[in-house]
């Protein structure tokens, strides 16, 4: 890249940034309307303090009405039937104890700390040190938004790097098991462990699985088996809630159908949304997803099975980008998870090609846009923008970690360490 070019990428990164940041301070003025993915924790643990049952879905309206809030419509809906809710439930009790402000307060200093404390792990992981690493974190506004929304995404986060960490450092068993609890959180971090469970096999998989049964057990510490039970049977209603309000936001492969070839939606503004070829054309995107994921899990696995010690980040970076395009909840949040990836990626970067590196580049902006996706969304209608240009991005990924991850092999044979 010559120096022009990469004064203009600066530029144009630097605007994107700064707007974003002009969107942050927006949010921070909204507070604490901003902040829904805490409050809808906060309001459960309210409740339960005052003797509401966890199998009681109108929680949300109760404590709303209580403490002169509201949350948005949709997330009333969805809020009681996060399959999640009873890992992170002590959490928000501790933090319940206190009035609201403080609470949110207390959240964001320890969301700041586990940033941080994540970030040196990742920085001494990668031989690098931590300054950078930290700049870099500060610096994105995946992680502005996921701080200010009070999203669990920092801690599911935390505990896929810190099971990512431990396996880098040949600690099969413990990894699995932090990556176990980063499941549990989210499910899709499963696609993290697919570099070792094919070359370490037996250890990563009961790691995974003893992380997997004891947070399960720890859930049932405060919600009783009646409480997953509750979540378990409640699980469609939430499936239908999400493609019902949230499809034109989400960026997976079942919104990418839906921007599509997707009959009508409204999203929880009222706002009509429908695919690009409707009304001229129109399929089920339900009936084609399946199909379709399977078809492009079964495609990855064939091309990683005819290559020979990949770097394993890099590896890691291919299968997360495509569990991203995959999972059919995905949201612009989630960039956060590629963060270590695409660092080992960018430290590696001068052994890569000229195009890749430009793949590398071009990546970056789409990766950067985290606040701007509600405005993006909304201005679009009845268009799916960020649907497609996000999924896009995600398959984009896939490209860019499969040519990297053949490049650095082909470099020195059995790669780098990262």
């Amino acid at each position: 890249m010559s120096a022009w070019e990469r004064w203009i990428f600066r530029l144009l990164l630097s605007v994107l940034i700064g707007w974003e940041a002009i969107l942050a301070g927006y949010k921070l003025s909204e507070f604490p309307y901003h902040a829904v993915d805490f409050f809808q924790h906060d309001f459960l643990a309210r409740f339960l303090q005052q003797g509401g049952r966890f199998t009681d879905p109108s929680w949300p309206m109760q404590v709303g009405s209580a403490l002169g809030l509201r949350l948005p419509p949709g997330l009333e809906r969805t809020a009681p039937l996060l399959l999640y809710q009873p890992i992170v439930l002590p959490l928000f009790r501790a933090l319940a104890l206190f009035p609201m402000s403080i609470a949110y307060a207390m959240w964001l200093a320890l969301s700041l700390l586990l940033i941080g404390w994540t970030g040196w792990r990742i920085a001494r992981a990668l031989g690098t040190p931590p300054l950078p690493v930290w700049f870099a974190l500060g610096l994105w506004p995946a992680i502005w938004h996921v701080l200010l929304l009070g999203n669990v995404d920092l801690l599911a986060w935390a505990l896929m790097n810190l099971g990512l960490v431990a396996l880098l450092e040949g600690r099969p068993r413990r990894g699995g098991f932090w990556l176990g609890w980063a499941v549990a959180l989210k499910g899709f971090p499963v696609f993290a462990a697919v570099h070792w469970l094919r070359r370490e096999g037996r250890p990563v998989a009961e790691g995974l699985a003893a992380g997997l049964l004891l947070s399960g057990l720890w859930g049932t510490l405060w919600v009783g088996p009646e409480g997953w039970i509750f979540l378990l049977q409640h699980l469609p209603d939430y499936g239908k809630v999400l493609e019902e309000t949230f499809i034109p936001g989400n960026n997976s492969l079942l919104a990418w159908l839906w921007a599509m070839v997707g009959p009508p939606v409204w999203n929880e503004r009222g706002i009509r949304f429908h695919g690009l070829l409707y009304p001229q054309f129109t399929l089920p995107p339900r009936l084609l997803y399946l199909p379709l994921a399977l078809l492009l899990l079964l495609l990855a696995g064939i091309w990683v099975r005819r290559q020979r010690m990949l770097p394993p980040l890099i590896e890691c970076g291919y299968w997360l980008s495509l569990g991203l395009l995959l999972w059919p909840v995905s949201w612009v949040n989630y960039h956060i998870y590629l963060f270590m990836p695409l660092l080992a990626l960018a430290l590696q970067s001068d052994r890569l090609r000229p195009l890749t590196r430009w793949m590398f580049g071009i990546g970056i902006f789409p990766l950067t846009i985290a606040l701007s996706y509600g405005a993006l969304t909304a201005s679009s209608a009845p268009y799916m923008s960020v649907a497609l240009l996000l999924s896009f991005t995600r398959l984009f990924l896939i490209g860019l970690f499969l040519r990297a991850a053949s490049e650095l092999r082909a470099n020195n044979g059995s790669g780098a360490s990262t």
